[in-house]
């Protein structure tokens, strides 16, 4: 498929590979420059290569937020090589018609992650009002 010709190729842009830096208290890997750079470009979806890792991070989130795939694991580990090639593989980030499926995995995930804060909040209530009717039964002689 030749994206340019598709007009499919706005959809997702590359970066340019990361000059490598490390921090001197850390063997991490920055990513900030590349970051800054695509963040800019018309795109929802930025990948970002130092060889050593790639990291996927969508547009609407804050740029500590990503995917992270580490090139030795996925060498070595099968499981994180499907799940690699399932995220990022072209037929599905860039189909001929549709939307990214990037999209709808963001969707989902946004969905239990409100889903498991409101289970959370409602088990936190329900566990404070547990431990105050414990203290008020083990302290009579306390006023409430």
């Amino acid at each position: 498929m030749n994206w340019k010709s598709s007009g499919r190729a706005q959809a997702l842009r590359f970066a340019a590979p990361v000059g490598l830096r490390r921090s001197a208290n850390s063997t991490s890997y920055f990513f900030a420059d590349p970051y800054r750079y695509a963040i800019n470009l018309p795109c929802d979806w930025i990948i970002v290569t130092s060889i050593r890792q790639t990291r996927l991070y969508h547009k609407g989130s804050d740029q500590h937020t990503y995917e992270r795939f580490d090139t030795e694991r996925l060498a070595d580990d099968e499981a994180a090589l499907r799940r690699f090639v399932f995220l990022l593989a072209a037929e599905r980030v860039v189909p001929a018609d549709g939307e990214c499926h990037l999209v709808s995995l963001l969707r989902e995930s946004d969905k239990v992650g409100r889903e498991l804060t409101k289970q959370f909040y409602i088990r936190y209530a329900d566990m404070r009002q547990d431990a105050f009717e414990h203290l008020c039964r083990d302290n009579p002689d306390v006023s409430r």
